[in-house]
């Protein structure tokens, strides 16, 4: 019977999995299972699918209230902010460095800093997100940049290498400052 639970929490009829159990038919398989579980195998069945489904969807409104709060979070800090892939696209960003790049977030994300930066500043991140990613360890980095309305300033930027629990690089955390 443990194996028919199995069977019908991965999704099995109960007519299937009593032929599967070779049990004389559908009715005897349910009988049985009654019998050792207190349940017919079709309640049993539903009981768990909605209690699945209630878990889920509470997970599902917890995440959404960490995201949340999360993007509140990042956003609330004045410095710059930015995640990378390993293709060196912008996955995440903050409001701060949506303003220095005089883009909305929606339009960073999902953008190289080619598609961003004038050439030969995109060209000096790529070199510390290349070196970064080689090094395997934090960096930090100072440039003097141009905001979009000509402002100056000298910024200061520390990239970090994100690993996942196996230890497989992920990407880059950026943060910088004025």
């Amino acid at each position: 019977l443990h194996k028919a639970v199995d069977m019908l929490l991965q999704g099995m009829s109960v007519h299937d999995v009593s032929t599967e159990m070779d049990f004389y038919n559908e009715s005897h398989f349910s009988k049985m299972f009654k019998q050792y579980l207190g349940v017919t195998p079709r309640t049993y069945k539903l009981t768990c699918f909605e209690s699945l489904r209630q878990r889920r969807i509470r997970s599902d409104q917890q995440l959404a209230l960490a995201v949340s709060l999360l993007s509140e979070f990042v956003d609330a800090i004045p410095d710059f902010f930015f995640v990378k892939d390993l293709q060196f696209v912008n996955i995440i960003c903050n409001q701060a460095y949506s303003n220095f790049v005089g883009k909305k977030k929606e339009l960073v994300c999902g953008k190289t800093d080619f598609e961003l930066f004038p050439h030969d500043a995109a060209t000096f991140f790529r070199m510390t997100d290349t070196y970064t990613f080689a090094s395997g360890k934090s960096s930090t980095f100072r440039r003097r940049i141009t905001y979009p309305d000509g402002r100056m300033a000298l910024m200061e930027t520390t990239k970090s290498p994100c690993f996942d629990a196996s230890g497989r690089l992920l990407g880059l955390v950026c943060v910088g400052r004025n």
